[in-house]
């Protein structure tokens, strides 16, 4: 930092003075959190991949779209028969541990509450299977 002293008509102005190294040294900090902020930026950037898409349906499977949604909905129906009350995301992650995506099993849960086959606590954390009529 350089000691330069600004006058004004031949006299020393402290003031101004003061004002020309704040402005320095704001302009300093601000160039130094820009280039934070970009180096976190570019960080970040090589951190995170880039999320691969997986495909909600089976393809080659040959089924319709209903009739798999059928079969994640039976797995999950069994799953709360043999279970009882059961949180909604241990089921989730029970059926997508059997190969059936994430999307494929709420919408079997959607099926299985439309159809009343379902229900779930107050707070909707929890599901399980609606009694018999």
């Amino acid at each position: 930092m350089s000691s330069e002293k600004t006058t004004v008509s031949g006299q020393d102005n402290p003031i101004k003075d003061a004002s020309v190294r704040v402005g320095k040294a704001l302009a300093r900090s601000s160039f130094k959190a820009e280039e934070a902020g970009r180096k976190a930026k570019d960080t970040a950037r090589k951190l995170i991949q880039p999320a691969k898409k997986k495909a909600a349906l089976k393809p080659d499977t040959g089924l319709t779209t209903s009739t798999q949604f059928g079969f994640v909905a039976g797995d999950i129906y069994a799953y709360l028969d043999e279970n009882g009350r059961t949180e909604v995301d241990k089921v989730v992650r029970a059926m997508t541990q059997r190969k059936s995506t994430t999307e494929m099993v709420y919408c079997a849960i959607g099926w299985l509450a439309r159809e009343e086959k379902i229900q779930f606590t107050p707070d909707g954390s929890e599901m399980e299977l609606c009694p018999a009529f």
